[in-house]
């Protein structure tokens, strides 16, 4: 693995183009805000098709995507602001930043972590690669290292800990 600079186009003429680069990790977001078709699992760039793979086990950080409003208690403006809070979005947040407080961890620890809420229960999937794992690795080892976990529970702390357990202790 070896960095890539550039914005989304910059990045996939790169790709395209081949040499150094033989793959790119994009958002398929992005990609469709750019006015790219992903449909077929595959994009044109520069005249080359390029192939695209969905990286399932690839979650996102604790909480991204989220939204937070901080407000001063008894506040007229966190009376406001409490219709915008989304009471499943909030427990599936919990959850997420529970893993990585459970974990030890902060902004620097390789953590992906996605909650869910159905029918009450939270289920909840993360991936960490340990600190011992060298980033300078080649892809295939670093996925070799690559531990994850699933649970779900009725409360985001028993998810969180029943998932951080099988990250700590495979």
């Amino acid at each position: 693995m070896v960095p890539i600079r550039g914005n989304v186009p910059t990045r996939l003429s790169k790709i395209a183009a081949g040499g150094s680069y033989d793959a790119t990790v994009l958002a398929a977001a992005g990609l469709v805000r750019l006015g790219h078709d992903i449909s077929f699992g595959s994009l044109e760039v520069d005249g080359f098709r390029l192939g695209l793979e969905v990286l399932d086990w690839m979650l996102p950080a604790p909480g991204q995507g989220a939204i937070a409003v901080e407000t001063r208690e008894g506040d007229r403006a966190a009376e406001l602001a409490e219709v915008l809070n989304h009471t499943a979005t909030a427990r599936c947040v919990e959850a997420e930043r529970l893993v990585l407080k459970h974990l030890g961890g902060g902004c620097h620890l390789a953590l992906g972590a996605l909650g869910s809420e159905s029918g009450g229960l939270i289920s909840l999937r993360a991936v960490f690669v340990p600190d011992k794992a060298d980033p300078a690795q080649a892809a295939q080892s670093i996925r070799s290292a690559i531990r994850s976990g699933e649970a779900s529970s009725p409360t985001p702390a028993g998810a969180a800990r029943t998932v951080a357990d099988q990250l700590l202790f495979p």
